[in-house]
């Protein structure tokens, strides 16, 4: 997963240990066990916690609990430790308290740990259905009423914004928020170019993925563009 290696790269450390908050089946924990030494993954719904658990194979380096983003805060949280990265993507928007959730996560980082979450963007002013038809492609009527439910439950700019401040009043953290291109990058930059250069070999072949591969002229940018980026830090 492109978000993945978007937050290897952005760490500014080698990532000793990883947690996937809002794991789902454990996508990412599996591609995450591939070359990090420990992950732990977490979701409140036991269903997503069970096919995690069968899908990883790495013994007790690759653990799953079943715990929301606000239980982070919980003694069971607190017993999984510290993180050098946390992820969490497309599922921000589920949240039922986000304030919580982030500063349950940010307890859970060590000194200089960065927490990384992408979801999709809401306009300020927000008319579903045309939205999702120009900015995600959607392939059929399906896949559009879940976008349209996705982009409504999502943040606005603003909210980010005055989110991350409120994190950043709370917690010994830095918040930055940004929208679009390459983890928040426009894709023609030069930090968008460092991105890649980091972790080339994974990340080279999941952007070619976004490239148009015979869209209709005048179909809407390509996913990637149409996404939010938080990153929070943990200060030393």
């Amino acid at each position: 997963m492109l978000c993945l290696q978007v937050g290897l790269a952005q760490v500014g450390r080698p990532v000793r240990r990883l947690l996937d908050v809002s794991c789902g089946g454990g996508d990412l924990l599996a591609e995450a066990a591939r070359i990090v030494p420990e992950v732990v993954g977490v979701d409140p719904v036991a269903v997503a916690v069970a096919a995690a658990r069968q899908r990883l194979t790495g013994g007790p380096r690759c653990r799953v609990d079943e715990l929301s983003m606000e239980q982070l805060a919980d003694p069971a949280g607190q017993t999984l430790g510290t993180f050098d990265l946390a992820i969490m993507h497309l599922v921000f928007g589920l949240v039922e308290n986000p304030l919580a959730g982030l500063l349950a996560v940010a307890d859970r980082l060590s000194e200089g740990g960065l927490f990384y979450a992408t979801d999709l963007l809401r306009p300020a002013a927000f008319n579903a259905d045309p939205h999702v038809a120009v900015a995600f492609r959607p392939a059929n009527s399906d896949e559009h009423a879940y976008l349209v439910d996705q982009v409504a439950a999502s943040f606005s700019w603003d909210e980010l914004i005055a989110l991350g401040q409120a994190v950043e009043r709370c917690a010994p953290v830095r918040v930055e928020v940004r929208a679009g291109g390459l983890g928040g990058f426009d894709i023609a930059s030069g930090q968008a170019r460092r991105l890649v250069a980091a972790r080339a070999q994974h990340m080279i072949p999941l952007l070619r993925r976004f490239e148009d591969d015979g869209a209709p002229e005048g179909a809407g940018p390509p996913p990637y563009e149409v996404m939010w980026h938080l990153y929070l830090r943990r200060l030393t």
